[in-house]
């Protein structure tokens, strides 16, 4: 009797947990398909709008065809990869990447189980409703390839048991190297700090004494020079984003003994908080829709970014929903540090949040409830403060958009 009970009490979480999961994946079908049919209304100029793909993804396909040598090692295999994808067809991207969405969806079950219920479900959110990763899913893309890594290498290392582990884990990191370098660095922090300190109670206090490390060492000036040469990206490449000149001086203060202490500060508040004063274009023609899906994760970004500093000033934690707190620390200082590295490089882009944005999402269901709410009446007004002057700036700016005459392989088949 209590046997058939059972079964059928695990019968029903078992349907409902499948349910769950159809969800996801539907919700993801459908937004991808909108977001095809906004790019083929673009592309056939049923409507005047512009902005409809990734620029980098140009700038892939660009390298693919030309006969520039690139220089480093990444770049070249992320180059030849992108060949063999252009070689079966220009439609391949869009099942690459949809493929590697659909996967990481079902990876955020695998990694945040072990912090919360809810965490899983932020977690896939934070995938969904990403404007970028809709709009690129059609191109060459680092950040989804991204996103998938951090994931999959944290699904590796918390599930899988025995001598395997590592191995294991080190090769998906390995991975990262010929897409972006620098993701490897805090996956090779975490394996280190788990590997001498896997109970970690306090994350602040590790973050800090990083950020410690890494002043001192800057403000030596052959080490300086060093970490000034392994940067991964060329400052000057981004000579036409709105915040260069700002990167620019940003950039020289780094180098500064005494001047990077209000850099890291400044550079900080500006990638994680600082792009909700951007214009918002939605009265603009044409119709810039990449640069409104920037504006929508600004504002969509910025509660959780700021749950995310203050649990690290604060150490404060809804314990009661927190399965395992010593994972969930280490997925704190693994972001954290993943977020150090974007602000400590040169390059002000807000993108480079992008594959580590699924861990800040997740924390935010266990943090602590008081908190919450400061978090989430502070959003409120800031946001609503950035809407306000982007509505004002909007009114008085003469905004700039990039058009090309011939339109990208990956999209003209659409």
């Amino acid at each position: 009797m209590y046997r058939k009970e059972d079964k059928l009490i695990q019968s029903n979480k078992t349907i409902i947990h499948l349910r769950e999961e159809l969800l996801w994946y539907l919700v993801l079908i459908c937004l991808l398909s909108v977001t095809l049919l906004v790019q083929y209304i673009a592309k056939s100029k049923a409507l005047d709008i512009t902005n409809f793909y990734i620029p980098d993804s140009n700038t892939y396909e660009i390298r693919v065809f030309s006969s520039q040598d690139l220089e480093g090692f990444s770049a070249k295999l992320y180059n030849n990869f992108n060949k063999i994808l252009y070689s079966i067809s220009s439609q391949s991207f869009l099942w690459f990447n949809a493929s590697l969405l659909f996967i990481s969806l079902h990876l955020c079950r695998d990694v945040f189980k072990h912090v919360s219920k809810a965490s899983i479900t932020y977690a896939r959110l934070a995938i969904v409703v990403n404007p970028y990763i809709l709009i690129g899913a059609i191109g060459s893309n680092k950040e989804t390839i991204l996103t998938f890594i951090c994931l999959l290498f944290w699904a590796c290392f918390l599930n899988i048991r025995g001598t395997i582990r590592f191995p294991i884990s080190v090769l998906v990191l390995l991975l990262s190297l010929a897409i972006r370098p620098v993701v490897c660095v805090p996956l090779v922090i975490s394996i280190t700090i788990y590997t001498f300190t896997k109970t970690i109670k306090n994350p602040g206090k590790i973050i800090l004494k990083i950020l410690i490390i890494y002043f001192i060492a800057n403000s030596i000036p052959f080490v300086n020079e060093l970490l000034a040469s392994v940067h991964d990206d060329n400052l000057n490449a981004f000579t036409e984003s709105r915040i260069y000149d700002v990167a620019v001086y940003l950039n020289s203060f780094s180098q500064h003994p005494i001047f990077q202490y209000p850099a890291f500060i400044i550079k900080s508040i500006i990638l994680l908080f600082g792009f909700i004063i951007r214009p918002i274009q939605l009265f603009a023609q044409p119709l810039p829709l990449l640069d409104i899906g920037y504006s929508f994760l600004a504002y969509l970004f910025f509660p959780f970014n700021l749950s995310l500093v203050i649990t690290l000033l604060t150490n404060q934690w809804n314990k009661t929903k927190i399965i395992d707190y010593s994972i969930t620390n280490n997925l704190l200082v693994f972001v954290s540090v993943s977020y150090l590295t974007i602000i400590l490089n040169p390059i002000l882009t807000f993108r480079y949040l992008l594959p580590y944005v699924p861990f800040v999402f997740a924390i935010f269901p266990v943090i602590n409830i008081k908190f919450k709410k400061i978090v989430l009446i502070t959003s409120c007004l800031c946001c609503l403060f950035g809407i306000l002057f982007s509505v004002n700036t909007n009114a008085n700016s003469d905004f700039y958009f990039k058009d090309y005459d011939a339109l990208p392989k990956f999209i003209e088949w659409l």
